[in-house]
C-alpha cells in the first residue's frame, strides 16, 4: 500500500464515514484500525463532555 492509501484508510476511520474500498488485511492492522476507531470516537466523546462541563459551571450561582 502507498502512504496516500493508508493516510485515506487513516482519515476514513478517524472521520467515521466507513468507507470500505480500502481495509485492513491482516489482524495486526484491523486491531490497530480498531483501536484508531475507538479512539476517535473517544476523542469525540471527551471534547462533548468538556464544553458542556465548561458550560454547567459557567451557569453555577454564585455563593457570596
Amino acid at each position: 500500500q502507498s502512504w496516500l492509501d493508508l493516510l485515506f484508510l487513516s482519515f476514513s476511520l478517524q472521520s467515521a464515514t466507513g468507507l470500505s474500498d480500502l481495509m485492513p488485511m491482516s489482524p495486526a492492522a484491523r486491531v490497530l484500525a480498531m483501536l484508531q476507531m475507538f479512539g476517535g470516537v473517544m476523542y469525540l466523546a471527551v471534547v462533548v463532555s468538556r464544553l458542556i462541563a465548561l458550560q454547567y459551571i459557567a451557569h453555577l450561582p454564585k455563593n457570596q
